[in-house]
């Protein structure tokens, strides 16, 4: 199945909205501290995605040792592979959403367009959705993951939903801080929805592949989503032109 992807008008039309007002301050968001439930659990990590039928081992993200600067030159492709929503909160209103960061080349870096790329709430869930990313030698990439109150907007894709105070920054970093780093392969998001859901133990989680879908073993009563990261594909190759004093044929 070919995934529907975020093009350059669509990051355009994100960017305007931001333009009239509705961007907001990062730095004051990510300083900010969370009131109520922070609604990010943990992050997981896998090098690649199994075959179908297989699995690979899951490890806490913070264990990756190095960034990849790569990303730096050639973006990031986002994809979301999979998700799952606690079974316990399938039927209530409200849930958890995760916007996306994009840096604009002019623009003060503390003002940043955002783009809720995925949700789980009010007995929805978004469907599979693929997308470019710049990373920033300074920050990698940046998301915020939300808690969606039964007022909150219904997370639609390519619209900016109103900013909640339930909030947890979450960096792909490519510097030496502390957190995830930036790298290929398979980030697992685990989120709070209430205070008594739990952490997931990464060293004994398992992603899985089975009749093309993706999932994670030993994992319930959690809501979860997985993103794979990519280098973005590279621009088309442009064909040489053809001499100017071709032989004739005869």
């Amino acid at each position: 199945m070919k995934l529907p992807a975020v093009h350059r008008r669509q990051f355009l039309k994100i960017a305007s909205v931001a333009a009239v007002g509705v961007a907001f301050s990062e730095r004051r968001l990510f300083a900010a501290t969370s009131s109520g439930i922070v609604p990010l659990l943990g992050v997981g990590y896998a090098a690649s995605l199994p075959e179908d039928g297989f699995t690979v081992p899951m490890a806490d993200a913070s264990t990756i040792l190095s960034p990849d600067p790569t990303f730096i030159s050639r973006a990031a492709r986002i994809t979301v592979v999979g998700a799952s929503r606690a079974k316990q909160y399938a039927n209530t209103t409200g849930g958890i959403g995760v916007d996306a960061y994009f840096p604009i080349t002019g623009r003060d870096a503390a003002k940043s367009p955002r783009f809720g790329f995925w949700s789980a709430a009010n007995n929805a869930m978004t469907g599979p959705v693929s997308f470019r990313m710049p990373a920033l030698a300074t920050t990698g990439l940046a998301f915020v993951v939300r808690r969606l109150r039964p007022t909150a907007g219904d997370g639609q894709l390519n619209t900016v939903p109103a900013l909640e105070t339930e909030t947890s920054p979450l960096t792909l970093s490519l510097g030496n801080v502390d957190g995830p780093k930036l790298a290929r392969g398979i980030y697992a998001l685990a989120f709070r929805e209430e205070n008594g859901d739990s952490a997931p133990s990464w060293n004994r989680t398992l992603l899985m592949h089975q009749a093309g879908q993706y999932s994670l073993s030993g994992v319930t009563g959690v809501t979860y989503v997985l993103l794979q990261v990519d280098y973005d594909e590279e621009p088309a190759a442009i064909a040489p032109a053809p001499p100017r004093n071709r032989a004739s044929r005869h």
